[in-house]
């Protein structure tokens, strides 16, 4: 019985794998807040690998917030840098995280979850992007946000 039962646990985590993988994806990561708050100077950083053919990229902006975000939206400035032509850019996004009558819109009970669509990038083969997201909010110490993300798709 042991057997038939680790067999299907198995079978489930291998198709769980194969339905969550993305090949469209190149970059996906998260980089956590400070417990005590997201300093206004405090820069998450990202470092791609290098880009293995030319093209357009679609970029993501992934948050994950909890019940102690105090506001309806977040401002956040994104630096971005493509190497190794050391082409920098700067770009401001407004995260809208309710709707007009306050009610949380991202995907979750007590953390919630929200992609907003970014920007789309043309990128050479061999290129590799160090992408720096900093909030701008007047908050000093923004408390609520756990984790910023970054995903870039094919």
């Amino acid at each position: 019985m042991h057997k038939k039962l680790y067999a299907l646990l198995i079978c489930i985590a291998a198709v769980t794998s194969f339905i969550g993988c993305d090949s469209d994806t190149v970059y996906h990561q998260y980089r956590n807040t400070s417990l005590s708050g997201w300093e206004k100077g405090d820069a998450l950083i990202f470092n791609t690998d290098t880009i293995k053919a030319t093209g357009n990229y679609k970029e993501d902006i992934c948050l994950r917030i909890d019940n102690n975000y105090p506001f309806k939206s977040v401002t956040l400035i994104v630096e971005q840098k493509v190497f190794p032509n050391d082409i920098t850019k700067f770009d401001t996004i407004n995260c809208q995280l309710t709707n007009e009558k306050g009610i949380i819109q991202g995907q979750g009970f007590t953390y919630y979850q929200y992609i907003f669509p970014f920007t789309t990038i043309n990128l050479n083969k061999g290129d590799s992007l160090e992408i720096k997201i900093r909030h701008g909010m007047r908050r000093e110490i923004l408390s609520g946000i756990t984790d910023v993300g970054i995903k870039i798709s094919k």
